[in-house]
């Protein structure tokens, strides 16, 4: 007599599973597949264009520059309206005309400042453009000295001298801004406070004016170009304030004879 082989049922269930069974029992059918065209998706995913990469698109300055054999490393924040003020800034309006206002009047007098001004700044237009044109070609940061050692590559001293004149010429430019910076300085106080500065006190206030640029030139371009377009308006609004007090607390106006033809 054989044994009774046990049977195991749930409730509910309608499998059941003996150990004598040499197979599992079959189990239900799957749930048919949800077909893609209803949830809307197509078959051929093949034919579904993929987002392809954007090329890398190099900037005709950077390309200019590797064509030249420099690598940019020069970080470009600098509006234009603050590059051209930092010419504008360095031409100095104000600071030129009144140091060469008094030569001007013992050299010509009004003639020679009308004229004199307008005609030189026509001829240094066209030296503008020329060096702009040169630029546009050699757009490197070396400046003058790179040009010529490009323009004339079989004498290399030219480029050394360049470089050497252009580098000693910036150096006194810039310092000697700084100690006009200075001056006005002590000539407001001596006006305003009635207190006449002494040398010493004046070195010491261009030496202040040449370590604050120095900051200002270490912290970055950024800096240098809101400085800078902070001096063009500020020297637009000095002339234009100038021009105006000149006109209405002059207590003699001459004619335009005076102005444009009278020679001291």
């Amino acid at each position: 007599m054989s044994p009774v082989q046990p049977t195991i049922n749930r409730p509910g269930s309608t499998l059941s599973w003996s150990p004598a069974a040499s197979t599992f029992p079959a189990l239900p059918p799957p749930e048919p597949e949800m077909s893609s065209e209803k949830v809307g998706y197509r078959d051929d995913l093949e034919s579904v264009p993929f987002p392809q990469p954007l090329p890398n698109v190099e900037d005709e300055s950077d390309k200019r520059l590797r064509d030249l054999g420099y690598k940019s490393e020069f970080r470009r924040e600098m509006s234009l309206f603050g590059v051209l003020g930092i010419s504008f800034c360095a031409i100095g309006i104000l600071t030129g005309m009144s140091s060469a206002f008094q030569t001007g009047l013992f050299s010509g007098g009004p003639l020679g400042l009308f004229w004199g001004w307008n005609i030189c700044s026509l001829f240094m237009l066209l030296i503008a453009l020329c060096l702009a044109e040169i630029c546009s070609a050699y757009p490197t940061m070396g400046g003058l000295y790179f040009w010529v050692c490009k323009m004339k590559p079989d004498i290399p001293a030219l480029g050394f001298c360049t470089g050497w004149i252009y580098s000693i010429a910036m150096v006194f430019t810039g310092t000697s801004g700084n100690l006009s910076v200075a001056l006005y300085l002590a000539s407001l106080a001596e006006v305003g406070q009635g207190r006449t500065l002494t040398r010493v006190e004046i070195a010491a206030i261009a030496w202040g004016v040449n370590i604050l640029s120095g900051i200002i030139n270490t912290i970055g371009t950024k800096a240098i170009g809101g400085m800078s377009s902070f001096n063009v308006w500020w020297t637009l609004g000095g002339t234009f304030v100038l021009v105006i007090t000149l006109l209405v607390k002059a207590p003699v106006k001459n004619s335009a004879g005076f102005v444009f033809t009278d020679f001291e």
